[in-house]
């Protein structure tokens, strides 16, 4: 069974040393934090960050996952997969 893979703002994490790598390509100025709208892999991922970003749009951004929040559905049924249930073959 195919499985997509959901991944809320909160949940990426700019990191210097960070596992991934992606491009910025907005800045989003929302009062007391920004979203970065990051480029990765064909897909475009929001990443909430508070404070003021040190990167802007053209940037390369180092960026790591909280895998622990990462939510999986099941691509024909839309139900969200608990934890351990990833279908394997």
């Amino acid at each position: 069974a195919e499985v997509t893979l959901a991944l809320r703002p909160e949940h990426l994490c700019p990191a210097a040393a960070g596992t991934l790598q992606g491009r910025v390509q907005l800045v989003e100025p929302m009062g007391n934090h920004h979203v970065l709208w990051i480029e990765f892999a064909g897909q475009v991922l929001a990443c909430l960050v508070h404070g003021a970003p040190a990167v802007r749009a053209g940037d390369a951004l180092r960026f790591d996952v909280d895998t622990r929040q990462a939510l999986l559905f099941d691509r024909t049924s839309g139900e969200r997969l608990a934890t351990g249930e990833l279908p394997c073959h």
